[in-house]
């Protein structure tokens, strides 16, 4: 009777161990996948800011010159503006911190994004006299210079396509070259087709 409580012991404590060793194998390895996320992330980030400022400074040399890039955004990416005219800014998260990523371009940027959805993006980027635009091609009507009402573009969430040299904005004909201007001036239009005041 001994050894069988004894065997009973033993194979408890076996057993035990190796839940133990089990545990912390899984813990250590979801630790390792985690770091490799986060660090392709990153290094999807950082070509992704590296490229666009890159593209930007090589345009700004040369007035109306263009430039098409496809670029993946990735998912710790929670926001994303201009900031001093210059820098991109990038908030990431990795679920557990967030930080701040800047880049910072030798132009001063205009940038047109409209919604901050991961993954694939096409930038049309293009320089004109004293900046340079960026405009996120997110859908197949954005960056066409058509304010399109019936798809839900306006001053605010595509100053690109709505705004006027004015500072106007298109009202609902649809038009950019021929549309009725609502003779209010907009703060979001600065910057965007030739518009140059704040208002």
């Amino acid at each position: 009777m001994k050894k069988r409580g004894q065997y009973s012991t033993e194979a408890l404590i076996v057993a035990g161990f190796a839940l133990f060793l089990f545990t912390t194998a899984f813990f250590f390895l979801t630790r390792e996948t985690g770091e490799q996320q986060e660090n392709l992330e990153r290094a999807q980030l950082d070509k992704f800011g590296k490229t666009v400022v890159g593209t930007v400074n090589q345009l700004a040399k040369t007035p109306a010159s263009k430039a098409t890039l496809e670029l993946t955004l990735p998912q710790g990416v929670q926001d994303l503006y201009i900031e001093r005219n210059n820098s991109i800014v990038f908030n990431y998260s990795n679920g557990r911190t967030t930080s701040e990523l800047l880049y910072f371009a030798d132009v001063d940027i205009v940038f047109d994004i409209n919604t901050l959805n991961h993954g694939a993006r096409i930038l049309q980027i293009e320089a004109k006299q004293n900046y340079v635009s960026i405009c996120d091609q997110d859908t197949d009507y954005a960056c066409n210079k058509v304010c399109d009402f019936l798809r839900n573009e306006t001053p605010t969430n595509s100053p690109g396509d709505c705004c006027k040299s004015d500072c106007s904005a298109c009202t609902e004909d649809n038009n950019y070259v021929f549309c009725t201007n609502d003779t209010l001036c907009h703060t979001e239009c600065y910057r965007h087709n030739g518009c140059s005041v704040i208002c």
